[in-house]
């Protein structure tokens, strides 16, 4: 599917406001009269794509400039606050069968997926190529990281989220360690930038791309200290800049559900996006994400992220704003569902014209409290310094990001009078749904949902409700790319001398593995810094 945009206008699109997305300011801008600033290659964007892209096109022997947006002693790329997982395989064949499937969603095993054409998938004349590129690549990940200096990356073979798709058996994964895996692999990363002496414009993001008469990017209108600058390209420049996680114009037009909550970086709010609609790029699966449900509202109105917050552990289960379950409180944690379990958040009622499980509502008794920091602390906002959660969760009791009661119909009266439940919960209903739960433990068997790990009844008190939202670390949509990381048009072209890689328009069409935006970054970050460095130079 696809969003069709010229410069800084929609086509076919009337409802979506220019001013709602900010595309007044993304028109592409004329060449300037004089440039500020110049480089062979100028990448706008400073996280882990952005650094495999300088790390390569450096040394293919061009001179690159980094333009990011965040300030030094502030940078919190999504590459360095994850997990440090990195797909990885063993054999071509295999890896490119595998990704085809959980990417684009073709050949699938047979009783699994829908009818032909029913994903968000790439160009069909894209997706070949793609895939291509990405089973040469993943094998080289350990390979490539580990030319840059010492890494431990222990792999975990074979290791793939849908163990019966074509090729799975050669595929797996690496973790970057120590932990927090996130700051192991950024810190690798930002140690080759640095000892190769490649530029770094902090506080510098970039607004509009500068295009020529004859059509193609000659470099980046951007922004420092409040005044624009022209810096030039002489070969090409790379978009970098991540998703679209914290733009509320964006994720209101393209997301399903609405109030997502993501647990990334806080910068990233489509700038790359908007570039590339200036510029006339294509979008693809833009309502497509890495998603689950997250710690939201209050927390991101406090902190401006979001936290993962398990919902599968002893003491605690998942109930829609009426206080039924709804799902399998694995399949918000493990494989294969685990990144796909947003689809479930954001079903709508069409009777009663809302989607009942935004919020949903974590419960949570006080074994599980005292158990220790109920959100994750290996990865996201803990790990970079944004907030670090409590040990015994009493600051975030403090704050009302958990919400607390001595009873479970107290707890329910607590949360009807959150302005997001608005009543709707029932007491009653709370109470008979955690009755019904502690005896599927009893029995060791829940006949509902069939949750099987970690079947442990919800049953000290107080009690605790968060609220949680569709969310996860990332967007994947964005500006079609190919296989040589060039950005296409609306006409199915490629834009001269426009690249991308990372997150920004993520390959990642159909499904998702954790570990994928990684290895993306990777594969695409030298794919865009090989090609652009060998561009000749319009200047």
């Amino acid at each position: 599917m696809y969003l069709i945009f010229c410069r800084g206008a929609a086509v076919g699109a009337g409802a979506i406001a220019l001013s709602g997305l900010g595309l007044r300011t993304a028109k592409a801008a004329p060449p300037p009269e004089k440039w500020d600033e110049e480089a062979d290659v100028v990448i706008v964007g400073y996280g882990g794509a952005g650094a495999v892209t300088a790390i390569t096109a450096h040394d293919e022997g061009a001179d690159v400039l980094l333009l990011e947006k965040q300030p030094a002693n502030m940078h919190t790329p999504n590459s360095k606050m994850c997990g440090g997982l990195i797909h990885y395989a063993i054999d071509v064949a295999d890896a490119t069968a595998y990704f085809k499937a959980i990417a684009f969603g073709e050949n699938l095993p047979p009783g699994t997926g829908d009818s032909a054409g029913a994903y968000p998938k790439y160009p069909k004349e894209l997706v070949d190529d793609i895939a291509d590129v990405w089973g040469k690549g993943v094998v080289q990940t350990v390979d490539w990281l580990q030319s840059l200096g010492p890494i431990e990356l222990p792999i975990s073979m074979p290791k793939p989220a849908f163990p019966d798709f074509p090729g799975a058996g050669s595929y797996g994964t690496v973790s970057a360690r120590p932990r927090p895996g996130g700051l192991t692999f950024f810190k690798h990363l930002t140690d080759a930038v640095e000892a190769r002496g490649i530029n770094i414009s902090w506080e510098t993001p970039g607004k509009r791309l500068v295009i020529s008469d004859e059509g193609e990017i000659h470099g980046v209108i951007a922004e420092r200290r409040g005044k624009e600058i022209a810096v030039k390209a002489r070969k090409a420049v790379v978009l970098t800049a991540g998703g679209f996680e914290y733009d509320e114009g964006l994720k209101k037009e393209f997301l399903p559900g609405w109030k997502w909550a993501f647990m990334g970086n806080p910068d990233n709010t489509g700038d790359g996006v908007r570039m590339a609609m200036g510029a006339g790029a294509v979008l693809g699966h833009m309502f497509h994400a890495a998603a689950r449900v997250v710690g939201g509202g209050i927390i991101v109105d406090d902190i401006g992220t979001g936290f993962r917050i398990p919902c599968n552990q002893a003491g605690m289960i998942l109930v829609d704003n009426y206080g039924r379950r709804y799902a399998n409180e694995d399949h918000t944690a493990v494989d294969p569902q685990r990144y796909q379990f947003y689809n479930l958040a954001i079903v709508y009622d069409v009777s009663k014209l809302e989607y009942p499980r935004i919020p949903s509502w974590l419960i949570v008794d006080d074994r599980r409290i005292k158990a220790g920091p109920l959100a994750s602390t290996t990865y996201g906002a803990h790990t970079v310094g944004i907030h670090e959660w409590s040990e015994d969760n009493s600051v975030e009791i403090g704050k009302g990001w958990l919400l607390k009661a001595n009873t479970i119909e107290q707890l329910a009266q607590t949360i009807a009078k959150h302005p997001e439940n608005m009543g709707r919960i029932d007491p009653a209903t709370l109470k008979e749904t955690i009755d019904k739960y502690n005896r599927y433990c009893d029995q060791e068997k829940d006949p509902d949902f069939g949750r099987t790990r970690i079947l442990t009844r919800v049953e000290e008190p107080p009690y605790y409700a968060v609220a949680m939202y569709p969310g996860g670390p990332n967007t994947e949509g964005g500006p079609i790319r190919d296989a040589k990381a060039q950005v296409i048009n609306v006409f199915g072209e490629p834009i001269p001398r426009l690249y991308a890689a990372g997150e920004l328009g993520s390959v990642f069409s159909f499904a998702y593995q954790g570990g994928g935006n990684v290895a993306e970054l990777i594969i695409f970050g030298r794919i865009a810094g090989q090609n652009a460095a060998a561009k000749k130079s319009w200047s």
